[in-house]
């Protein structure tokens, strides 16, 4: 089980829009998708709920600097400006969340 967490994790971290591909998910074979159903995969995964996780997990890491968290996450500054408005992710000491 938790090695299908870490391959969806990846696959979430590593895919450039709002759809995993195929290709996204490089650790999964054949081997580890026989006698998995879709309504399995579906019913165990919320692939925002990991995606907003990873992005939060990697703003503090980084100290809430972006830049340095799209570092982390093997991803583009401009994905991970995408990603946060996404998820409506805020900080404090980011200017443009001031009043």
């Amino acid at each position: 089980m938790r090695e299908l967490e870490n391959t969806i994790e990846r696959a979430v971290l590593m895919c450039e829009g709002d759809t995993i591909r195929p290709a996204d998910l490089t650790l999964l074979d054949r081997e580890h998708t026989i006698g998995m159903t879709p309504a399995l995969a579906v019913d165990l995964l919320n692939l925002e709920a990991l995606e907003k996780s990873a992005l939060l997990e990697a703003l503090k890491r980084s100290n809430w600097i972006q830049k340095e968290a799209a570092k982390i996450l093997g991803i583009s500054s401009r994905v991970m400006n995408y990603k946060v408005h996404k998820h409506g992710i805020t900080h404090d000491r980011w200017s443009k969340n001031r009043n």
